[in-house]
Order: C-alpha cells, then structure tokens, then sequence
C-alpha cells in the first residue's frame, strides 16, 4: 500500500509539473527542481516497496507450499444454512479428528 501511495503521489506531482510546464511555460529544472527531483524520487521508492513487497509475497507462498502447511488454520467451520432453514449442513470442526 506504501508503495501505490507513493506512485500516486509522485503521478499528482508529475500531473502539476506539466500543467505547470505547458500552461505557464515555466522551466523545470531551473525554477521547480526540488518538486522534479521528490516525484522522481517518490516513483523509485514506490517501485522498489512494490517489488519488495511482490517479492515477499512469492517467498512467504514459497515457505508455506515447501513445507506442505496451510496458510492459516480454522478451528471450526460454520454455515448459514442453518439460518435459511436446512438443518442438513451442521456444524463441523475443521482438520483431523485425532488433534
């Protein structure tokens, strides 16, 4: 989520900078160089916590699917049906028996 913020952030900037480049026809680097180099800046940064966070992700399934475990463990698994009148779907606990 950091690095989308951060990639929205710095497109609003680039978004400015034009407006501000092709309506007021200001040059960039000479009078708005600080605000050129943060949006450069906010883009890296936003493309490096979205490959850090991809890349995370890919070892975290990796870990878990090697290892032959679940992602999360339910104790118990609970329908609706009972509350739209089948009785035939009850409550029933999750896993093996012999835990």
């Amino acid at each position: 989520m950091v690095g989308i913020a951060s990639i929205a952030v710095s497109s609003l900037l680039w978004l400015i900078l034009a407006f501000d480049k092709f309506y007021f026809h200001i040059a960039l680097i000479k009078d708005s160089w600080p605000v050129v180099f943060m949006a450069v800046g906010l883009f890296l940064v936003g493309i490096q916590f979205l490959s850090m966070g991809l890349l995370g992700e890919i070892i975290a399934r990796t870990y878990y699917e090697s290892q032959n475990k679940p992602i999360y463990a339910l104790r118990e698994v609970k329908s609706h049906r009972k509350e739209m009148g089948d009785s035939a779907e009850q409550t029933r606990p999750s896993g093996s028996p012999d835990r």
